[in-house]
């Protein structure tokens, strides 16, 4: 399952809209007129209605990992490039993508595909666990410079963190243990960033299984951001929105992340208009 948040690249978070069906009633009433959607909000509503460019080409099994990407790039060149032309010519004069998508680095999770995002739309940002973190000019300089390219370079319209169920770099922060020699060199240290997360989750559920306090980890509440979170189940393949009231009784991870991303961004956003 995948859980994705989105926000305006201002310092103002808005909300996501789904739509959803109804079964038509004998005599309905004639419908009010639609209100104008803003860019912004076109935007987010992209996200969610769109379909792949071209479908994940499946990996054979037994052929040879190099021979893999061979064959995967002939097929994309041959059955994607060669034959949209009209997509991929005006992508020759430079790139305005509409969003900054942050993802997680897990094989399974691939944004473009589960959001449906075309060459061109996106600029895409990935790591452990999809953290973002907090502002700081002489660390995570990496996460820092994506954020300000697409804010302030790009323009970018719509920011999203996506989150996942089963993610490898949750059981790694919350199997954390105080005093403990590091694993990895870098691993943990980088998953420390969402340590106040993980103190929150164990203190309001400290006798719960393992594997339960990893999905709620995954889907810790956000409770000072704005915007109504979506599940992306990949069984059923489709997007809904979570009821606003059972977003607020839930506890979301990805809280921290979008607060320390408009953080970030707001500060950048600053700089950029005083300088």
């Amino acid at each position: 399952m995948f859980t994705c948040f989105a926000g305006r690249a201002s310092s103002t978070a808005s909300s996501i809209v789904a739509s959803s069906l109804a079964a038509p009633a004998p005599a309905p009433a004639p419908a009010p007129s639609p209100k104008p959607r803003s860019p912004a909000s076109a935007a987010r509503r992209r996200l969610i209605m769109s379909k792949p460019v071209f479908a994940a080409h499946s990996a054979v099994a037994g052929m040879d990992a190099v021979e893999r990407l061979k064959s995967g790039f002939e097929q994309f060149k041959t059955q994607v490039y060669d034959k949209k032309p009209e997509l991929f010519e005006p992508l020759k004069a430079g790139q305005s993508p509409r969003y900054m998508v942050f993802a997680c680095a897990d094989s399974r999770c691939c944004p473009s595909v589960t959001l449906g995002l075309q060459p061109g739309e996106a600029f895409t940002m990935r790591n452990i666990a999809a953290m973002v973190p907090p502002y700081d000019k002489n660390k995570y300089a990496g996460i820092g410079a994506a954020i300000e390219y697409a804010v302030c370079a790009l323009k970018v319209e719509v920011l999203t963190v996506i989150g996942h169920s089963r993610c490898g770099g949750i059981k790694a922060l919350l199997s954390l243990q105080d005093g403990a020699a590091d694993t990895f060199h870098f691993v943990e240290d980088w998953v420390r960033i969402g340590f106040q997360a993980k103190k929150k989750v164990l203190k309001e559920h400290p006798h719960a299984p393992f594997d339960d306090q990893c999905s709620i980890l995954e889907k810790v509440r956000r409770e000072r951001v704005p915007l109504q979170p979506l599940d992306l189940p990949l069984g059923q393949g489709r997007c809904g929105e979570r009821d606003p009231q059972a977003g607020r009784r839930t506890l979301r991870l990805r809280e921290r992340c979008v607060r320390h991303m408009g953080e970030i961004s707001h500060q950048l956003l600053h700089h950029q208009i005083h300088t």
